[in-house]
């Protein structure tokens, strides 16, 4: 449960020492998302998509990072792509927090439903945007082969 108040900035150039420590914390997100790649460039490569990288706080602590678009070029919907927590915060329900307040924030601007693509593999990922009230929606296919579970949620 979180205890306090959760708040949210733009990430900026000064929090990248922070979001390499949350990578440094999460083997699997690194391996999966970064792939020897520098944040920086990890972080440009989303630009095109116009969306919002978070830097997230719980009082005085930075907690997590987070990244969304409101309008994927896939299919002109939201999309979540990035919710990464720090592992001294993990499993206090701030996660399900950070995606209920961006939600929140999509529905008062008319949006009715966001998306999330996860690699097939990725249990946990899966089981964790499950419990945010994510459902399965279809698997697809990238261009070197890999299957990603598309998961959709409704807004309400």
């Amino acid at each position: 449960m979180v205890n306090g108040e959760l708040k949210y900035r733009d990430l900026s150039h000064q929090d990248i020492p922070f979001f390499l420590e949350l990578a440094r914390e999460n083997k699997i997100w690194r391996e999966i998302e970064l792939k020897g790649e520098k944040l920086e460039n990890y972080i440009e490569t989303y630009s095109y998509l116009n969306g919002e990288w978070r830097l997230w706080t719980l009082q005085k602590d930075f907690i997590g990072v987070s990244f969304h678009t409101k309008l994927a070029p896939s299919n002109g919907k939201p999309w979540f792509g990035t919710l990464i927590i720090t592992v001294k915060f993990q499993k206090q329900g701030i996660g399900k927090a950070i995606i209920e307040k961006i939600t929140s924030e999509l529905k008062e601007e008319g949006m009715n439903v966001i998306f999330a693509g996860i690699p097939f593999d990725q249990y946990n990922w899966i089981d964790f945007l499950g419990k945010c009230s994510f459902e399965q929606f279809k698997i697809e296919k990238d261009d070197q082969g890999n299957s990603y579970l598309i998961m959709i949620r409704p807004i309400q």
